[in-house]
């Protein structure tokens, strides 16, 4: 397919067409990495309503448990934007230069259900009835640094807990959230509304409220690795005019001129869209839709605070130095797991007997010669050299960033088939195939008496 892309593009040189033509022969394929959540509504209505078509872009979007395999895979050339909640991967990537912020995402404002509280059956049955009650508790996130725990932190801060007094647990994905709360195996969790709405809906859990009523904040971004901001400026132009029109159409859809909630003319039409692409129930959408800026401007000082609550809320639950350069390890280290678990899925895959085919990897490298330096080869390699590596070396990183979307499109195809969802799901319509009926075991017991022993003694 790419071949054939690649083929039609270059034998257009050669032949008069007409404007439209001519923008399709120059679509360009972007891969935008997102949450299932209605924050990310905005990227799939600009993708299904053709504004990235428009803007000569074919948008393939990928949707993701955490926010934090987003910033990696940006990083490493997988995606080429995110759009999804702030994370300590990302500040880290970004303090390295590697990330960049290039507009807003939803934001957790008053009125706009997007973070919520949610309390175990069980704890709720304890008396865990307010955010007042955290001290002592067990409270669930989905990564260390995550926007859940900068939202354990604002909580804190506000009703006067000190965070060393919260056990803040890494849970890994929002999927686990939910079967964790159902099973009572954790006193809270903090989790995008859609969860957390799964969760009350199917009486799993209490709902104590929503951060957003509490302590707004700029939730989520869209961003964008440096390397693509540098060399595709055109690109990242184009991108945005899409984006910008599905924010537009989202917030007509959802919110009225003085920012609060409210379901405009639109708003049935862009649940159902939602409803499809999200594939979740268009009524729990409504209810948990979140705050987007229809500009898609930024608050530039939240994102400043951001950096420094997550780096105290290490260092308040630490009991000393070595507790809190450990904890702040851990935080950077669920950015390097990520990274690790690529290598090791593209060793696999070198470790098969697959292989991958020499004209995928030549193609991508014309493609990008053609995009980004005008068909120059020239000013590519001088691009490479600037950069301090070498054309081998760039091939090796295309070679394991073909290998790996591949690896991951294998692995995701199975997660669909059987994600935790429908293992819950089928769990809950056939609780009794997995009860065990209660019974008696009898055991014999023998006494051997002893040479020296009497009967009676026995």
């Amino acid at each position: 397919m790419i071949l054939d892309r690649r083929s039609f593009v270059l034998a257009s040189g050669a032949s008069v067409a007409s404007p439209s033509i001519l923008r399709a022969q120059s679509r360009e394929k972007i891969k935008i990495g997102v949450l299932p959540t209605s924050g990310s509504g905005p990227m799939y209505l600009a993708a299904a309503r053709g504004y990235f078509l428009a803007e000569g872009l074919e948008a393939e979007i990928i949707k993701f448990d955490t926010a934090q395999p987003i910033a990696v895979s940006l990083a490493s050339g997988e995606l080429d934007f995110g759009a999804t909640s702030l994370a300590v991967g990302f500040y880290n990537l970004a303090a390295q230069g590697v990330m960049r912020i290039i507009a807003a995402q939803a934001r957790d404002n008053k009125g706009f259900p997007n973070n919520g509280f949610v309390v175990s059956n069980e704890a709720w049955e304890k008396g865990f009835r307010s955010y007042r009650d955290m001290a002592g508790r067990s409270v669930g996130i989905s990564t260390l640094g995550s926007a859940p725990h900068y939202c354990v932190g604002l909580l804190a801060d506000k009703f006067g807990i000190p965070m060393s007094k919260v056990d803040v647990q890494s849970l890994k994905t929002n999927p686990n959230i939910v079967a964790i709360i159902a099973s009572n195996r954790i006193d809270a969790a903090i989790t995008p509304s859609t969860f957390a709405l799964s969760l009350t809906r199917n009486n799993q859990g209490k709902l104590i409220g929503w951060v957003g009523d509490e302590s707004p904040w700029q939730l989520g971004a869209a961003y964008t690795s440096a390397a693509v901001a540098d060399n595709r400026v055109e690109q990242v132009q184009r991108f945005l005019r899409a984006y910008r029109r599905g924010m537009v159409d989202f917030a007509d859809a959802f919110i009225a001129a003085d920012g609060t909630r409210r379901d405009g003319p639109t708003a049935d039409a862009v649940l159902a869209q939602l409803s499809k692409d999200l594939d979740q129930p268009a009524d729990l959408l409504r209810a948990g839709i979140s705050y987007v800026d229809r500009e898609a401007r930024l608050d530039g000082p939240d994102i400043r605070r951001q950096i420094d609550p997550i780096v105290g809320q290490l260092r308040a639950a630490a009991r000393t130095d070595l507790e809190f350069e450990q904890a702040l390890g851990q935080a950077a280290q669920e950015t390097l797991k990520s990274m690790a678990e690529r290598q090791i899925v593209i060793a696999e895959f070198r470790a098969s007997a697959t292989d991958l085919p020499k004209t995928y990897v030549d193609t991508d490298i014309e493609e990008t010669i053609r995009r980004d330096f005008g068909g120059d080869r020239n000013r590519f390699v001088a691009s490479l050299r600037a950069a301090g590596t070498t054309p081998l070396a760039y091939r090796k990183t295309i070679e394991d960033r073909l290998i790996f979307e591949y690896m991951v499109g294998q692995i995701r195809r199975v997660a669909w088939d059987v994600n935790p969802g429908k293992i819950q799901e089928y769990y809950a319509k056939h609780k009794a195939d997995f009860v065990r009926k209660e019974q008696f075991k009898l055991r014999q017991i023998t006494i051997t008496q002893g040479a020296a022993e009497k009967p009676e003694e026995t």
